[in-house]
């Protein structure tokens, strides 16, 4: 698998699957991170949007990238520092550019 890593999706090559289910397994495999990798996200978000009624919105955010700039967003007015930010937009280039491989493996 080339490009970004996610976590939890291993290179290891299961013994005894067929091409076939060999395929399955790693498609699922990167989903499953991608789901652990936006539960994450729902979670900064929700961070930054607390205390507040924002916060009732996380839940109907249904896209990775959206989620990704309402936290560039907020980072970018949260007066955090330029090292904490700098550190927080890295982050999210690579969430995004996951969700980019994510897509790429789950739809084409």
């Amino acid at each position: 698998m080339s490009g970004p890593t996610m976590p939890g999706v291993t290179d290891a090559r299961p013994e005894g699957l067929n091409p076939e289910d060999e395929l399955a397994l790693r498609i699922g495999r990167v989903a499953r991170a991608h789901v652990q990798i936006d539960n994450n996200l729902r979670g900064v978000h929700q961070s930054l949007t607390s205390p507040g009624l924002a916060v009732y919105l996380v839940n109907r955010i249904t896209s990775t990238s959206v989620l990704v700039t309402d936290c560039r967003t907020m980072i970018a007015k949260a007066g955090l520092g330029p090292r904490v930010e700098g550190a927080a937009i890295a982050t999210l280039d690579a969430v995004m550019d996951a969700n980019v491989t994510r897509n790429r493996v789950v739809h084409d």
